[in-house]
């Protein structure tokens, strides 16, 4: 019995792990040179083992602190600039280079996503192709994504001929300027300097009022067609741009509101919408001034109506009698 359970294993040894001499040979020759190998490679003098410790000298370990304080303090104060900026909601279809720089990216960051943009065909389509841009880092995103408020936008893409540094220079205005409403057509270029133009885009801006019909801004599109007048600065003035309903309106809004002198004055804190455009505001702007007062609990004084960004001082003048405080 004990013979033929031999047998048995011999003859599956045999059929499943026979060598041939030459498949022996091989065998021997290939396990000789792995053995080979694994002993040049521990003979090896130009081996570094893992429990040696690199040491420096005293002027080495100097320089290393230095250049180790050196990177951390320029992380921590790159972090602490961010940390400054105040963020607000944002399309990254309507900036252009300083907008944004004013979210924290450097001026070859700007340009570069302003070149990826363009690229795309003016517009990021997704949060996902912004968040590609390679100049975009995780912890940008991480940063900005909460306030990304993205729309299609008409692609206006940098052409050469407006690329001069002439009219691409930093934007001259103190960022923590309030804005009022302004009717543009009667600014000088002065005053047109005062919201952050220079004094040569001013002078564009003025001569390219002059070419149009009637020498004048119609409404917001005319004036944003005016090449020195980019997306950011467009943007940044558009609540607060005032245009004339016509020729006879020129002498500004307080002028088209004396004809309403049958009007009956109003408590301020019961008024409307259509209180608001009633005394001569439009729609958009009735409803900024809306929502200022619910934000600040209601006009109570004459004071507050001046605080309100929506309201010119010419407007302010016009209506202060047709409005009664509680």
């Amino acid at each position: 019995m004990l013979k033929k359970i031999n047998n048995i294993f011999k003859d599956y040894f045999f059929s499943h792990f026979a060598m041939t001499r030459r498949q022996r040979s091989g065998f021997l020759l290939l396990a000789g040179v792995i053995v080979a190998i694994e002993v040049l490679l521990y003979l090896n003098p130009f081996a570094t083992k893992n429990t040696e410790i690199l040491s420096l000298n005293p002027e080495e370990e100097v320089i290393a602190r230095q250049i180790s304080q050196s990177f951390t303090q320029g992380e921590s104060q790159k972090n602490e600039k961010l940390n400054d900026i105040e963020l607000h909601f944002f399309n990254p279809n309507a900036l252009d280079a300083n907008g944004f720089m004013d979210l924290g990216f450097s001026e070859k960051q700007a340009a570069s996503l302003i070149k990826y943009r363009n690229s795309l065909g003016g517009n990021f389509s997704t949060v996902e192709e912004f968040k590609n841009a390679y100049v975009v880092s995780d912890k940008m995103f991480e940063r900005l994504s909460d306030y990304l408020d993205l729309k299609p936008y008409k692609a206006h893409l940098i052409q050469n001929k407006f690329a001069k540094k002439d009219f691409n220079q930093e934007i001259n205005f103190n960022r923590n300027t309030k804005l009022k409403p302004f009717f543009i057509n009667q600014l000088s270029q002065s005053q047109i300097m005062e919201l952050g133009f220079s004094e040569r885009q001013s002078e564009i801006i003025l001569n390219f009022k002059n070419s149009l019909p009637g020498k004048r801004f119609e409404n917001a599109e005319q004036f944003k067609k005016c090449y020195v007048v980019n997306d950011y600065m467009f943007n940044r003035l558009q609540p607060y741009l005032r245009f004339e309903k016509s020729k006879a309106g020129d002498e500004s809004f307080a002028s088209n509101s004396k004809a309403e002198t049958t009007t009956q004055a109003k408590h301020i804190s019961k008024m409307k919408l259509s209180d608001w455009k009633a005394l001569g505001f439009d729609a958009e702007t009735a409803s900024n001034i809306l929502k200022y007062a619910d934000f600040i609990g209601g006009f109570k004084s004459l004071e507050d109506l001046e605080k309100c960004r929506y309201i010119t001082d010419d407007e302010l003048e016009s209506i202060r009698n047709k409005i009664l405080f509680d």
